[in-house]
């Protein structure tokens, strides 16, 4: 995070941010880093004792300089055995050593995989590439406009009719243009 010059930790843990081991929990701190040493911040929570067979498959950060913060892409699953999947998306402000965010939202209800976030300094808008499991791992994308402390989305697009087996996207600059790259199986 270029603007508080803190480096942000997303993670999930059995024991995540001092929390009993017999409860899982997804959440994230500050880093920060000064000269030799490295010092953390205090720990919050975005999802509270998710249940044994909850897992995310990935989650994904990218920086919206455009408003100065940080969003957070991951997609959730309450049991491994069943089709109650959502990926959602949380905004985060850092103040100091501490996060904190806004009400989560979700884009896409289902499965997911190769989640690529990237921000377009051009439109001021952070677009999502992914492969939509349910739906043969066709790549898509949707268009996210963040602000204060939420995100709205757009329609989600298809961009193509094949099965994507890995994602990588960046945006540049000079062009003004996104670019998304997907292997295909």
């Amino acid at each position: 995070d270029p603007t508080s010059g803190k480096t942000i930790l997303v993670y999930k843990g059995n024991n995540a941010g001092g929390i009993s081991p017999s409860s899982k929990n997804f959440g994230c701190q500050t880093l920060t880093v000064n000269s030799n040493s490295l010092s953390l911040g205090s720990y919050a929570h975005i999802e509270f004792n998710l249940g044994s067979g909850s897992y995310m498959n990935e989650n994904s950060l990218t920086y919206d300089s455009g408003i100065g913060k940080i969003v957070c892409i991951y997609p959730l699953r309450q049991s491994s055995s069943s089709n109650d999947a959502n990926v959602k998306v949380a905004v985060f402000t850092v103040s100091g050593t501490s996060i904190s965010f806004g009400s989560e939202s979700v884009f896409e209800s289902g499965n997911t995989a190769y989640i690529e976030p990237v921000f377009d300094s051009n439109e001021n808008k952070v677009v999502i590439f992914y492969a939509d499991v349910d739906d043969s791992y066709y790549p898509k994308a949707v268009v996210g406009t963040v602000s204060s402390t939420s995100i709205s989305f757009g329609s989600i697009v298809t961009i193509n009719s094949g099965q994507a087996t890995s994602m990588a996207a960046a945006f540049d600059s000079s062009v003004n243009k996104t670019v998304c790259a997907f292997g295909g199986g």
